[in-house]
């Protein structure tokens, strides 16, 4: 398995700012720990021989009618109004 760099905790502070994240102390390093289990387990997905594998997407609700309907603002869907409604 290849080796992956870790996060630092600077990063993870970073990237809590840049995503408007409050972590308390107690959220950093379990954050930290986190990210870097992601990074890791990308690691292992990017060894794997894909040779004759062809490309695909995962095609959710919202996508398959921004295919159809390309001016469609997936934020005008019912179901993400009444999600935004409630924060």
């Amino acid at each position: 398995m290849a080796e992956v760099a870790g996060v630092s905790l600077d990063e993870v502070l970073r990237v809590a700012e840049l995503s408007n994240l409050d972590l308390t102390a107690d959220e950093v390093p379990r954050m930290q720990h986190d990210l870097n289990a992601i990074l890791g387990h990308i690691a292992q997905l990017n060894e794997l021989d894909t040779t004759g594998v062809p490309a695909m997407a995962q095609v959710g609700r919202c996508w398959a009618q921004r295919l159809s309907r390309p001016a469609h603002n997936c934020a005008r869907m019912p179901s993400v109004r009444r999600w935004t409604a409630r924060r």
